[in-house]
């Protein structure tokens, strides 16, 4: 992780990324092409990791989450209105979480982990701007930089894999979300989902804690001020 190539690389591909404007908006197609792109770059990264064999998957967003407790209202798409499963289907018709699954044999010891950052940032959109060693912009904190995050691990385990011998050992379950910033509905979506849940007995959650591990919660409080 010390190699300047790896740096720049990373650094490389946070900023295509920020580049894209992935906050909720009430058009949906805008929204859907930005999600797409965002994860078409994703993609192109995962690609070249040949020596982890895993396995890239979209995930659908089913309207039945609607139903779920904590699922939350999509408060952007205020142009649709119907039932809680109705508005479900419109506004997540054509989107999806990516997932990265590398399947490997199971060990006696460990655990199966989930890494897990979300692709959808906090209105409003303003692209980023590298000034010395500091990269600013809507996402490069919260939370495409956790993406890079990710994509940055996934790097060095492929690396030592392919230069170093290492023999990876259970299941790692790499999740790209969306909506995370108006409730979860994208994880939400994917810890329901049966065949994704039985991957793993743990998982990370990658956000802005300061570098500080913090066990899981989960919620939000909208307040109306006048």
């Amino acid at each position: 992780v010390s190699r300047e190539d790896f740096r720049s690389r990373l650094l490389e591909f946070l900023i295509e990324i920020c580049e894209v404007d992935t906050s909720p908006t009430a058009n949906l197609e805008s929204l859907r092409h930005a999600e797409a792109q965002v994860f078409g770059s994703i993609v192109t990264r995962l690609q070249e990791l040949t020596s982890l064999n895993g396995r890239i998957v979209k995930s659908p967003i089913p309207s039945s989450i609607s139903s779920h407790p904590s699922f939350s209202n999509p408060y952007y798409a205020s142009s649709v209105s119907g039932e809680a499963s109705d508005v479900a289907e419109a506004v997540y018709r054509d989107r999806y979480n990516l997932l990265y699954l590398v399947d490997n044999r199971r060990s006696g010891g460990g655990t199966n982990t989930a890494l897990n950052a979300h692709i959808d940032v906090v209105p409003p959109f303003f692209p980023p701007r590298l000034d010395g060693e500091h990269l600013f912009g809507r996402g490069t904190a919260d939370d495409k930089g956790n993406v890079a995050v990710i994509l940055g691990t996934l790097g060095v385990l492929n690396e030592l894999v392919e230069h170093e011998g290492l023999e990876l050992r259970n299941r790692i379950t790499s999740m790209f979300v969306i909506d995370e910033e108006i409730g979860g509905n994208g994880s939400l979506a994917i810890c329901l989902d049966p065949g994704t849940r039985k991957r793993f007995e743990t998982m990370v959650v990658l956000e802005c804690t300061s570098n500080r591990i913090h066990p899981a919660n989960r919620g939000a409080v909208h307040i109306k001020c006048q």
